[in-house]
């Protein structure tokens, strides 16, 4: 994801780096799940990554899974190797085989429906409701119908009392954050473009969220 674009450096606001109560933490799980979404939770980094393997070999070999770039992802040590363990297929590796000037627009088409996608959001509120901020929308294609199966991996702090405070986290903390890997990584700062608000899963079984009781992910 990224915000609008600054000249300086942006410092992000630490109050949203905190862990959410338990008591916050079964409210969501619960406004989740009466509004579609398969809930687990985790303890640690390291059980999140231990449920992620095993959701993931539940589908059958030959199908593909796309992981977004997420910073949560990467914290769990999750590579190629790993999310293709049972035989699925990488479409990461499909995708970053082709040449971003001159095959664009099957590169788009292979992130928009994978059969698998893992990932994460921004946000989630105490009514269950789901918000991720994007640069080019690339991981809301597949968030929204694309893909046939979503996990979305979340750290107990991105949990939110409601939408106006689910805004303020992006801006005032995940922003700041991803502006400085942006700065780190490409010399340029980050444009948050767009924006993706969840408020019900309608097809059954079809997105899963981990919630992990540490501070993972931006």
């Amino acid at each position: 994801m990224s915000t609008s674009t600054t000249l300086s450096p942006l410092v992000p606001n630490t109050t949203f780096a905190q862990l959410a109560t338990p008591e916050r933490v079964a409210t969501v799980a619960a406004a989740l799940t009466e509004r579609g979404f398969l809930v687990q939770q985790a303890e640690t980094a390291a059980d999140a990554k231990a449920a992620v393997l095993a959701y993931l070999a539940q589908f059958p070999a030959g199908q593909t899974v796309y992981d977004t770039s997420s910073t949560t992802v990467k914290q769990l040590g999750l590579e190629q190797a790993d999310l293709t363990a049972t035989g699925l297929v990488s479409q990461r590796e499909q995708i970053d085989a082709l040449d971003y000037a001159t095959q664009g627009d099957a590169r788009r088409r292979l992130m928009a429906a994978p059969d698998v996608t893992i990932g994460s959001v921004h946000a989630i509120t105490e009514a269950g409701q789901v918000l991720i901020g994007s640069a080019s929308g690339s991981q809301i294609a597949p968030y929204v119908f694309g893909s046939g199966a979503v996990l979305w991996i979340v750290g107990a702090q991105k949990l939110v009392s409601d939408l106006n405070e689910a805004y303020t986290r992006v801006q005032e903390y995940t922003v700041p954050l991803e502006d400085e890997r942006m700065r780190q990584t490409y010399g340029s700062p980050t444009t948050w473009a767009k924006t993706l608000i969840v408020e019900r899963e309608v097809i059954p079984n079809r997105v899963t969220v981990l919630i992990v009781n540490e501070n993972l992910g931006f």
